[in-house]
């Protein structure tokens, strides 16, 4: 998240505080609110929102950041290959055609 996200991630935040009540003044509520995002910060909104959802089907009461880090769902991200050139491709089809038993390619 970046500072531009604060504010939807307050809205967030005071969802999960309406779910959960939690004591103190507006002050105390807003204090906390931007140290959690502080420490949430490294994941993406769309994923602490997801996370929020989690954490107010599963869980009785406010999680402490790192429990509702545990709510993020885990996306599998696959790295992106490179594109083989077309000289890698030809390569690579004459080791196939040669059942891998030439010369080593480049």
């Amino acid at each position: 998240m970046t500072e531009t996200d604060a504010f939807a991630f307050m809205d967030t935040f005071r969802s999960l505080t309406r779910v959960f009540p939690v004591r103190g003044t507006e002050d105390e509520i807003r204090d906390m609110g931007a140290s959690y995002f502080k420490t949430m910060r490294r994941y993406p909104l769309t994923s602490v929102r997801d996370g929020a959802e989690v954490v107010m089907a599963r869980l009785k009461r406010l999680p402490k950041p790192a429990e509702w880090i545990e709510c993020i769902p885990r996306q599998r991200v696959r790295p992106e290959l490179p594109k083989m050139t077309p000289l890698e491709i030809a390569e690579h089809v004459d080791a196939e055609e040669k059942f891998y038993e030439g010369d080593p390619c480049g």
